[in-house]
Protein backbone atom coordinates (compact mmCIF):
# COMPACT_ATOMS: atom_id res chain seq x y z
CA UNK A 1 0.00 0.00 0.00
CA UNK A 2 1.26 3.51 -0.65
CA UNK A 3 1.96 5.32 2.12
CA UNK A 4 -0.15 8.89 1.94
CA UNK A 5 0.78 12.18 2.61
CA UNK A 6 -0.17 12.29 6.18
CA UNK A 7 2.24 8.85 7.10
CA UNK A 8 5.32 10.11 5.80
CA UNK A 9 7.36 11.61 7.99
CA UNK A 10 7.57 14.96 7.65
CA UNK A 11 11.38 16.17 6.42
CA UNK A 12 13.73 17.60 8.85
CA UNK A 13 14.47 20.87 9.49
CA UNK A 14 17.32 20.61 11.80
CA UNK A 15 20.19 19.23 12.71
CA UNK A 16 21.97 18.87 15.88
CA UNK A 17 25.56 17.80 16.47
CA UNK A 18 26.21 16.74 19.51
CA UNK A 19 30.20 16.21 20.38
CA UNK A 20 33.11 15.70 18.25
CA UNK A 21 34.85 12.68 17.02
CA UNK A 22 38.43 12.91 15.10
CA UNK A 23 36.48 15.45 12.46
CA UNK A 24 33.25 13.89 12.14
CA UNK A 25 31.39 16.25 13.92
CA UNK A 26 32.32 19.08 12.20
CA UNK A 27 32.12 17.25 8.48
CA UNK A 28 28.47 16.07 9.65
CA UNK A 29 27.69 19.91 10.56
CA UNK A 30 29.14 21.29 7.11
CA UNK A 31 26.95 18.25 5.08
CA UNK A 32 23.69 19.48 7.17
CA UNK A 33 24.40 22.86 6.14
CA UNK A 34 25.07 21.65 2.64
CA UNK A 35 21.46 20.24 2.64
CA UNK A 36 20.26 23.38 3.58
CA UNK A 37 19.33 22.39 7.34
CA UNK A 38 19.53 24.90 10.29
CA UNK A 39 22.60 23.08 12.14
CA UNK A 40 23.48 23.14 16.06
CA UNK A 41 26.25 22.29 17.27
CA UNK A 42 26.29 21.03 20.95
CA UNK A 43 29.84 20.42 22.47
CA UNK A 44 32.90 22.18 24.17
CA UNK A 45 35.13 25.31 22.07
CA UNK A 46 37.61 22.83 21.71
CA UNK A 47 35.00 20.29 20.30
CA UNK A 48 33.44 22.95 17.77
CA UNK A 49 36.66 25.01 16.63
CA UNK A 50 37.21 24.68 12.92
CA UNK A 51 34.12 24.01 12.14
CA UNK A 52 31.43 25.74 9.19
CA UNK A 53 30.82 29.63 10.85
CA UNK A 54 27.05 29.17 9.75
CA UNK A 55 26.24 26.81 12.49
CA UNK A 56 24.90 27.56 15.66
CA UNK A 57 26.90 26.71 18.57
CA UNK A 58 25.33 25.95 22.06
CA UNK A 59 28.58 25.07 23.85
CA UNK A 60 28.35 22.81 26.27
CA UNK A 61 31.46 20.78 27.92
CA UNK A 62 29.92 17.28 27.96
CA UNK A 63 32.39 16.05 30.23
CA UNK A 64 31.39 18.25 32.44
CA UNK A 65 28.43 17.38 35.45
CA UNK A 66 26.32 20.29 35.57
CA UNK A 67 26.80 22.04 32.01
CA UNK A 68 24.40 19.16 29.64
CA UNK A 69 21.84 19.63 32.03
CA UNK A 70 21.87 23.49 31.74
CA UNK A 71 22.65 24.35 27.80
CA UNK A 72 19.35 25.37 25.64
CA UNK A 73 18.39 21.77 24.81
CA UNK A 74 14.96 22.76 22.30
CA UNK A 75 14.79 22.48 18.49
CA UNK A 76 13.31 24.31 16.09
CA UNK A 77 11.57 21.51 14.17
CA UNK A 78 11.53 18.31 13.03
CA UNK A 79 15.20 17.11 13.66
CA UNK A 80 18.26 14.35 13.04
CA UNK A 81 20.08 14.53 16.21
CA UNK A 82 23.71 13.33 15.74
CA UNK A 83 25.51 11.53 18.72
CA UNK A 84 29.05 11.66 17.62
CA UNK A 85 30.94 12.21 20.98
CA UNK A 86 33.53 10.25 22.59
CA UNK A 87 37.05 9.25 23.57
CA UNK A 88 39.43 6.57 23.40
CA UNK A 89 41.31 5.03 26.01
CA UNK A 90 43.71 2.41 25.83
CA UNK A 91 45.17 1.05 29.10
CA UNK A 92 45.33 -2.36 31.01
CA UNK A 93 42.17 -2.21 33.33
CA UNK A 94 43.65 -2.67 36.27
CA UNK A 95 45.35 0.90 35.74
CA UNK A 96 42.24 2.81 35.68
CA UNK A 97 41.80 5.64 37.43
CA UNK A 98 38.73 7.67 39.40
CA UNK A 99 39.94 10.98 37.02
CA UNK A 100 40.52 9.13 33.46
CA UNK A 101 37.49 6.54 34.14
CA UNK A 102 34.89 9.74 35.60
CA UNK A 103 36.21 12.42 32.30
CA UNK A 104 35.67 8.85 29.64
CA UNK A 105 32.53 8.13 31.42
CA UNK A 106 31.13 11.67 31.14
CA UNK A 107 32.50 12.24 27.71
CA UNK A 108 31.33 9.27 26.01
CA UNK A 109 28.03 8.33 27.41
CA UNK A 110 26.55 9.84 30.61
CA UNK A 111 26.92 13.18 29.23
CA UNK A 112 25.48 12.81 25.98
CA UNK A 113 22.86 10.64 27.38
CA UNK A 114 22.06 13.92 29.85
CA UNK A 115 21.60 16.13 26.61
CA UNK A 116 19.66 13.56 24.47
CA UNK A 117 17.55 13.26 27.48
CA UNK A 118 16.46 17.14 27.57
CA UNK A 119 16.10 17.38 23.79
CA UNK A 120 13.16 14.83 24.26
CA UNK A 121 11.76 16.76 26.75
CA UNK A 122 11.76 20.33 25.20
CA UNK A 123 11.30 19.37 21.53
CA UNK A 124 7.58 18.27 20.64
CA UNK A 125 8.83 17.78 17.05
CA UNK A 126 10.07 14.12 15.87
CA UNK A 127 13.62 13.38 16.20
CA UNK A 128 15.71 10.88 14.41
CA UNK A 129 18.33 9.76 16.70
CA UNK A 130 21.63 8.63 14.28
CA UNK A 131 24.33 7.58 16.21
CA UNK A 132 27.78 7.19 15.21
CA UNK A 133 29.11 4.08 17.33
CA UNK A 134 31.98 2.02 17.29
CA UNK A 135 32.37 -1.66 16.53
CA UNK A 136 34.42 -1.58 19.99
CA UNK A 137 30.54 -2.49 21.03
CA UNK A 138 30.71 -6.08 20.80
CA UNK A 139 34.16 -6.91 19.69
CA UNK A 140 36.97 -7.77 21.59
CA UNK A 141 40.24 -5.47 22.02
CA UNK A 142 42.99 -5.53 24.00
CA UNK A 143 43.37 -2.87 26.60
CA UNK A 144 40.09 -1.28 25.85
CA UNK A 145 38.07 -2.74 28.21
CA UNK A 146 36.86 0.41 29.83
CA UNK A 147 36.12 2.08 26.27
CA UNK A 148 34.32 -1.23 24.86
CA UNK A 149 32.10 -0.96 27.89
CA UNK A 150 31.04 2.78 27.41
CA UNK A 151 30.72 1.86 23.63
CA UNK A 152 28.45 -1.21 23.97
CA UNK A 153 26.51 1.35 26.83
CA UNK A 154 26.49 3.76 23.46
CA UNK A 155 24.82 1.48 21.38
CA UNK A 156 22.03 -0.10 24.13
CA UNK A 157 21.04 3.55 25.02
CA UNK A 158 20.76 4.36 21.01
CA UNK A 159 18.69 0.43 20.59
CA UNK A 160 16.33 1.27 23.47
CA UNK A 161 15.21 4.29 23.03
CA UNK A 162 13.79 3.58 20.16
CA UNK A 163 9.95 2.59 21.64
CA UNK A 164 10.42 6.14 23.39
CA UNK A 165 11.55 8.22 20.21
CA UNK A 166 8.07 6.09 18.84
CA UNK A 167 6.09 7.21 21.88
CA UNK A 168 6.93 10.99 21.39
CA UNK A 169 6.13 10.62 17.69
CA UNK A 170 5.43 7.86 15.75
CA UNK A 171 7.40 9.46 12.77
CA UNK A 172 10.31 8.89 15.40
CA UNK A 173 13.22 7.07 13.88
CA UNK A 174 16.56 5.28 15.12
CA UNK A 175 19.74 4.65 13.11
CA UNK A 176 23.10 3.25 14.67
CA UNK A 177 26.23 3.19 12.54
CA UNK A 178 28.93 1.64 14.47
CA UNK A 179 32.29 2.54 12.71
CA UNK A 180 35.64 0.56 12.90
CA UNK A 181 38.76 2.77 12.16
CA UNK A 182 37.92 6.06 12.91
CA UNK A 183 40.74 8.35 15.01
CA UNK A 184 38.68 9.34 17.73
CA UNK A 185 41.25 11.70 20.15
CA UNK A 186 42.75 9.92 23.12
CA UNK A 187 41.90 10.99 26.23
CA UNK A 188 43.58 13.94 27.74
CA UNK A 189 47.25 12.66 28.96
CA UNK A 190 46.91 9.58 27.04
CA UNK A 191 48.72 8.75 23.40
CA UNK A 192 46.47 8.27 20.27
CA UNK A 193 47.94 4.83 18.42
CA UNK A 194 49.39 4.37 15.60
CA UNK A 195 46.82 2.23 13.66
CA UNK A 196 47.70 2.97 10.38
CA UNK A 197 45.32 4.68 7.58
CA UNK A 198 42.19 5.54 8.94
CA UNK A 199 38.90 6.04 8.07
CA UNK A 200 38.05 9.80 6.65
CA UNK A 201 35.97 11.62 8.64
CA UNK A 202 34.26 12.91 5.37
CA UNK A 203 33.68 9.76 3.47
CA UNK A 204 32.29 8.43 6.92
CA UNK A 205 29.67 11.46 7.06
CA UNK A 206 28.01 10.69 3.50
CA UNK A 207 27.45 7.08 4.68
CA UNK A 208 25.90 7.68 7.94
CA UNK A 209 23.98 10.88 6.12
CA UNK A 210 23.05 8.34 3.31
CA UNK A 211 22.36 5.12 5.71
CA UNK A 212 19.80 7.78 7.74
CA UNK A 213 18.22 9.34 4.51
CA UNK A 214 17.06 5.78 2.85
CA UNK A 215 16.08 4.30 5.83
CA UNK A 216 12.70 3.02 5.90
CA UNK A 217 11.61 1.70 9.06
CA UNK A 218 12.23 3.01 12.50
CA UNK A 219 15.40 1.22 12.60
CA UNK A 220 18.63 1.01 10.74
CA UNK A 221 22.16 -0.67 12.17
CA UNK A 222 24.98 -0.23 9.99
CA UNK A 223 28.85 -1.28 10.10
CA UNK A 224 30.84 1.16 8.08
CA UNK A 225 35.23 -0.57 9.04
CA UNK A 226 37.93 0.26 6.94
CA UNK A 227 39.48 -2.12 4.33
CA UNK A 228 42.58 -3.32 4.76
CA UNK A 229 44.20 -4.88 2.06
CA UNK A 230 47.04 -3.62 0.70
CA UNK A 231 46.24 -0.98 -1.87
CA UNK A 232 43.11 0.10 -0.14
CA UNK A 233 43.84 0.89 3.24
CA UNK A 234 40.98 3.06 4.81
CA UNK A 235 38.42 2.59 1.92
CA UNK A 236 35.13 2.25 4.16
CA UNK A 237 33.46 -0.85 3.66
CA UNK A 238 29.93 -1.03 4.29
CA UNK A 239 27.31 -3.46 5.75
CA UNK A 240 24.48 -3.91 7.26
CA UNK A 241 23.30 -5.89 10.28
CA UNK A 242 20.07 -6.98 12.83
CA UNK A 243 20.21 -5.59 16.31
CA UNK A 244 22.85 -7.77 17.48
CA UNK A 245 25.95 -8.20 14.93
CA UNK A 246 26.51 -11.36 15.92
CA UNK A 247 23.48 -12.87 17.73
CA UNK A 248 24.00 -15.79 20.48
CA UNK A 249 23.41 -19.54 19.49
CA UNK A 250 20.16 -19.95 19.29
CA UNK A 251 18.58 -22.83 22.04
CA UNK A 252 17.46 -26.17 21.15
CA UNK A 253 13.94 -26.56 22.12
CA UNK A 254 14.98 -30.12 23.03
CA UNK A 255 17.23 -29.17 25.66
CA UNK A 256 14.79 -26.47 27.10
CA UNK A 257 12.67 -27.73 30.47
CA UNK A 258 10.41 -26.12 33.12
CA UNK A 259 11.56 -24.03 35.07
CA UNK A 260 11.61 -25.88 38.42
CA UNK A 261 14.10 -28.53 37.22
CA UNK A 262 17.63 -28.16 35.67
CA UNK A 263 17.24 -28.85 32.00
CA UNK A 264 20.63 -30.94 31.78
CA UNK A 265 22.58 -33.46 33.99
CA UNK A 266 21.86 -35.30 37.25
CA UNK A 267 19.86 -33.70 40.46
CA UNK A 268 22.58 -32.19 42.67
CA UNK A 269 24.12 -33.81 45.70
CA UNK A 270 22.32 -32.95 49.17
CA UNK A 271 24.89 -30.83 50.74
CA UNK A 272 26.84 -32.16 53.85
CA UNK A 273 29.14 -29.65 55.83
Amino acid sequence: MRATTADRAPAPRVAAVIGEAGGLGRALTALALRRGLHAVRFGSAEDCAGGPQEAELRLTDLADAAQPWSVDPALPGPALVFWVAGRFLQQPFAELNPTDAEALTRQSLTGPAALLARILAATPHPVHLVTAGSVSAWRPRQHQAYYCALRAGQSALTRNLLPELLEHSPHGRVTLVELGGLAVPALPGHPTPDFGAMLDPAQVADLVWDVAHEQTGPLAHAVVQRDKRPGAEGVPLLSFHDAVPEPPVRADPDTLAHTDRHPVGPEPEPFRA
